[in-house]
């Protein structure tokens, strides 16, 4: 279970950082709202080292980039989203970041996990188009997945929500989805 709960926790910190992550056209000092979005899916959704998600960028920055979210199961974080138009810094909270998964279909093994975030953008850490950038956002982080059961003993064909359990690759997967104002210099 514990290994299932840090793939929450991953998955909670790459939604909250790449709500945090955006990318542009617009004038300088023009306002507007950007939106990210990223998914992935299989295998990298439930990579050991954790997921890298490619986030795509609209609105007042229009770019791609990808995001590894940190070994951390902390509420605040301050991440740094590498893009084709710069690097965007954030602040984010995600207070249900360490919420233990919940079973999403037990006769399946399936459990999952949704977080809410907020983030506020650091610009005086941000560069290229996110330099001196000032916004802020929500995100919701999903993630799911489906555990393994147990092929011997005395628990064969129960669920293995073990700390040492690998999530299962087939129908796993990671989204995010998050928007909020962002003006850029």
């Amino acid at each position: 279970m514990k290994k299932l709960a840090a793939f929450t926790v991953i998955i909670a910190l790459v939604g909250a950082l790449g709500a945090w992550s955006s990318h542009g056209g617009r004038a300088a000092g023009a306002p507007g709202t950007e939106t990210l979005t990223g998914r992935v899916t299989g295998a990298a959704a439930v990579a050991s080292s954790g997921p890298t998600i490619p986030i795509k960028f609209s609105g007042v920055v229009n770019t791609t980039g990808t995001f590894r979210p940190p070994n951390s199961n902390s509420a605040h974080v301050t991440i740094t989203f590498p893009t084709k138009a710069g690097n965007l810094v954030v602040a984010a909270y995600a207070p249900d970041a360490n919420a233990a998964p919940t079973i999403v279909d037990p006769a399946a093994c399936r459990f999952g996990s949704t977080v809410h975030a907020t983030y506020t953008v650091d610009g005086a850490k941000s560069t290229g188009k996110f330099a001196g950038a000032t916004g802020s956002g929500k995100a919701t982080v999903i993630f799911q997945a489906s555990a393994p059961r147990f092929t011997s003993g005395s628990h064969k064909g129960q669920c293995n929500m073990s700390n040492n359990a690998q999530p299962l690759t087939s129908g796993a997967f990671a989204a995010f989805t998050a928007a909020g104002p962002l003006t850029v210099k």
